[in-house]
């Protein structure tokens, strides 16, 4: 029988760049990550049992605190700031689209205070 070397979920090429500040109780954190295509196992459906394809995609991440008192701290965070979305196919067919993931741009604002 045949092997497959395939290696499913992996992508063969990603990168992820992160930019840090923090001073003064103020910290500020700025995360992009990609990852190219990648395949993922394929199931048995009226397309076949060819695997599926995640298409490449990219995010911006955001983290900020300040901290305002000894206490008292604040946070903003901003997940997918790129608005991306998440596309996988049907072997190499991308008009055999299997499913679109999409959650938008997603913003929390939060506070703590310890005692």
């Amino acid at each position: 029988g045949t092997e497959d070397s395939t290696l499913y979920a992996v992508a063969p090429q990603s990168f992820n760049v992160i930019g840090y500040y923090e001073n003064d109780g103020f910290s500020f954190r700025l995360a992009y990550n990609w990852k190219d295509d990648s395949y993922l196992k394929g199931d048995n459906s009226y397309l076949g049992v060819q695997p599926r394809v995640q298409k490449a995609t990219g995010r911006l991440d955001l983290v900020t605190s300040y901290k305002f008192t000894k206490n008292f701290s604040g946070y903003l965070r901003g997940y997918n700031l790129t608005d991306e979305q998440r596309y996988e196919y049907w072997g190499n067919n991308e008009s055999a689209v299997s499913r679109v993931d999409y959650t938008g741009r997603i913003y929390e604002v939060s506070f703590s205070y310890s005692f």
